[in-house]
């Protein structure tokens, strides 16, 4: 059911932009950086306590002024990066090779770039982020 509802959309979004095909065609991006490929987004965990909280957090932002929301906005991403650093500091994320990219990332937000970039630079070695801040090129 999923795939015939994704070539319907598709199938709409040629008819109404059929000059965008073509840049689509020639645009490829490495799954190994996309998160909502790996199968671990909030909707694809069984149990993912995140998937409880964020309707939450939707309805509390969308209750304050747009002021407040770049504030609470910034205090949330602060929080997430704080918690990933401890998490980091105490040697959870440590494996064999070393080549664990850790990051924050969001979808639907013409900010996703940048707030992947910035937490990867605060949360890895000099070495892991360099090799992140590649991965379009």
């Amino acid at each position: 059911m999923e795939n015939s509802q994704d070539d319907e959309l598709f199938a709409q979004f040629a008819e109404f932009f059929p000059e965008k095909i073509d840049e689509l065609d020639n645009i490829t991006y490495d799954p190994k950086w996309i998160p909502a490929e790996w199968r671990y987004s909030n909707n694809d965990l069984k149990y993912s306590e995140i998937a409880l909280i964020i309707p939450i957090l939707f309805e509390k932002a969308s209750a304050i002024e747009s002021q407040e929301q770049l504030l609470f906005q910034r205090s949330f991403f602060e929080c997430l990066t704080s918690t990933l650093q401890t998490l980091v500091k105490k040697g959870i994320f440590v494996d064999d090779t070393q080549e664990i990219t850790i990051f924050i990332s969001i979808s639907d937000d013409e900010r996703t770039e940048e707030i992947e970039n910035f937490s990867a630079k605060i949360l890895n070695s000099e070495g892991i982020y360099n090799k992140f801040s590649k991965r379009y090129n």
